[in-house]
């Protein structure tokens, strides 16, 4: 078993989400990913949301058991799951920005793209597609 992993999905929020809503999400999230040692990014568009996260596979499973059980979200859809050598967003127990790309918010969305080869050690195009968007909306994470 890896000693990190990553896993990225997309859900559709179950009702419009307001300004305190994602604070508060984000606060909990936050708070929670610490204790357990998970990092990763959220980005929303107003209507969806894409999730990448990474930590040990135990912080990863109960992240996700959490994420199962909010009631903001729903058609949860993991498009990944897998072995890293080291995180990307190590800097962040959740970061957070707003889409307004509708292209790059489809791309993010293209299964194909996280699709990773055992015998390809190198980043699937999906993880080297939500880096570079990150670094350009954020910066370097």
């Amino acid at each position: 078993m890896p000693e990190l992993q990553y896993i990225a999905y997309t859900s559709t929020a179950s009702r419009d989400i307001v300004d305190a809503d994602l604070q508060y999400l984000l606060a909990d999230a936050r708070h929670f990913n610490a204790k357990v040692d998970a990092t990763g990014v959220l980005l929303f568009n107003g209507l969806a949301f894409f999730q990448y996260l990474e930590g040990t596979p135990q912080a990863c499973a109960a992240v996700m058991a959490r994420i199962r059980s909010s009631s903001l979200h729903h058609s949860i859809y993991e498009l990944c799951c897998h072995g890293i050598d080291a995180r990307r967003f190590g800097d962040w127990r959740m970061g957070c920005t707003l889409v307004d790309d509708e292209a790059r918010w489809l791309a993010l969305h293209d299964p194909s793209l996280w699709t990773t080869r055992v015998e390809n050690p190198a980043p699937c195009e999906g993880l080297t597609l939500l880096t570079a968007f990150w670094q350009a909306s954020i910066g370097t994470p």
